[in-house]
């Protein structure tokens, strides 16, 4: 009678282990059918944030490349403006160019390049920009040959227009054959009296220009009609 109360208690106790084993395993099932559930929901729940994100995203790189394209734009108006007012200035050359004219050449000069390396080779713009920096190259070269022969009061201002153009060396080429050659190099009895009037010469208009120009004579300008006196020095030796 004990043994078959064993063999029962130990049944009952298989059974609600199994049960219970049963009841977990459901209850786990059931957790993640849930989670799972609770994810779909969530996924659909955010297709119309994603949606929206990525029409954020478009309209975002949309409004980018239309902001460089305004930027362009105004850049080449910019650009064509300046060609226009720098044509008005060619075209009403004072007889005596003023510091407010050079200074209007200055702008229209900044202006043109900011956008000049943007230029195609050959097209209408750059032939029209390189025929009124041919004209803007003639004025400044006059002005500086003038201007070195005198009080070289308006050298400082033609020297950094001439720079923003890329033709310094056409001032030097101008100064040395139309003003310093003429000036220094007089007939003499021989070869090395020449030179040493030369040299002296040379000495002397520089001390001339450091005069003249006081605390202007110094940097760009100062390295600049150094560099034109050296010019000259190697023409004239050369010959």
């Amino acid at each position: 009678m004990a043994g078959y109360f064993v063999h029962w208690l130990a049944c009952d106790v298989f059974f609600q282990d199994h049960c219970q084993r049963t009841e977990t395993a459901s209850a786990i099932d059931k957790i993640d059918n849930d989670i799972n559930t609770i994810w779909t929901e969530f996924e659909n729940s955010t297709n119309t944030a994603v949606r929206t994100a990525e029409r954020v995203e478009s309209f975002c790189l949309e409004l980018s490349e239309n902001r460089s394209s305004q930027i362009e734009i105004r850049h080449r108006i910019s650009f064509l403006s300046a060609l226009q007012r720098l044509a008005n200035l060619i075209n009403n050359i004072p007889n005596s160019v003023s510091t407010l004219w050079l200074e209007k050449v200055s702008s229209c000069l900044v202006d043109i390049s900011s956008y000049k390396e943007k230029l195609i080779e050959q097209s209408r713009e750059s032939k029209i920009l390189n025929k009124l920096l041919n004209e803007v190259e003639t004025v400044l070269c006059n002005e500086g040959v003038r201007s070195a022969g005198e009080d070289c009061s308006s050298l400082p201002n033609i020297l950094s227009l001439l720079s923003l153009a890329n033709c310094t060396h056409s001032l030097t080429a101008r100064l040395v054959s139309d003003f310093i050659y003429p000036k220094l190099v007089q007939p003499a009895k021989d070869h090395y009296e020449m030179l040493t009037s030369v040299f002296a010469g040379v000495n002397k208009m520089r001390s001339s220009w450091s005069d003249v120009l006081g605390p202007k004579y110094t940097g760009q300008v100062e390295a600049f009609l150094d560099q034109t006196l050296l010019t000259f020095l190697l023409t004239f030796i050369d010959k």
